[in-house]
């Protein structure tokens, strides 16, 4: 949890020095932290009121306030659509909505208890995932695309995951489930994920891969019969 606080500060740092790139790839690392830092406290029974409270400072700086800066930053760069002051004021906007979601939701998760009924669903868009699409999809369109094709779309993305964060859609969670096919797609997916990652290539396939796990997981938990309370 420590390393990937500290990850994203060096993201930030990275950003502030122009290397928007090492940041976006530095936060889709945290984004493997998180997940193995959950799995190290459930194996050696670890998990604390104090370590709980750190894990949401550290997803607070890496998937909220980091990628915020980030956009605002790639979008109202020298060159960007952006880039004068009548204009920054729609991506700092924009990036202000995703930041006060993600921080709402993550302190609304502090404060209420789990009401226990859907214990295998997320409530709205997790901020981790929030950090893997946003960082891919900078990651996909700065490799694809010329700036000015795409920059017009950003302000709209980051409204809308800002809403999703505090909304009461249900999600479900990537976890163990009966289906040993599942479990064998899921892992390795992961460990797919973390080779490309680690190696830095292949952000299409990370955009691909967190896109389908939203877009089918909101479908099949909201739009057919809800999961059992």
């Amino acid at each position: 949890t420590s390393l990937g606080f500290l990850l994203g500060i060096w993201a930030l740092l990275s950003v502030a020095g122009g290397q928007y790139d090492n940041a976006a790839w530095l936060i889709l690392l945290c984004v493997i932290m998180d997940k193995l830092d959950g799995t190290a406290a459930r194996l050696l029974d670890a998990s604390s009121p104090l370590g709980g409270q750190m894990d949401s400072l550290s997803d607070l700086v890496t998937f909220v306030v980091s990628p915020a800066v980030l956009w605002a930053a790639v979008l109202t760069a020298p060159g960007a659509p952006f880039h004068s002051w009548p204009a920054a004021v729609i991506p700092y906007g924009a990036a202000s909505v995703y930041a006060l979601g993600g921080a709402f939701r993550l302190a609304r998760f502090n404060v209420e208890a789990d009401d226990g009924l859907f214990p295998d669903h997320f409530h709205g868009l997790a901020t981790t995932m929030c950090g893997a699409l946003t960082m891919s999809l900078y990651l996909t369109l700065e490799r694809h695309l010329p700036i000015d094709t795409w920059a017009p779309w950003i302000p709209p993305v980051l409204l809308g995951m800002g809403v999703l964060m505090v909304s009461g859609l249900l999600l479900p969670k990537l976890m163990k489930r009966k289906s040993r096919f599942f479990n064998i797609f899921t892992l390795a997916n992961f460990v797919a994920t973390v080779v490309c990652v680690l190696l830095r290539v292949l952000p299409e396939y990370l955009l691909a891969l967190g896109l389908s796990y939203v877009i089918v997981g909101f479908a099949v938990a909201n739009l057919g019969r809800r999961p059992e309370k």
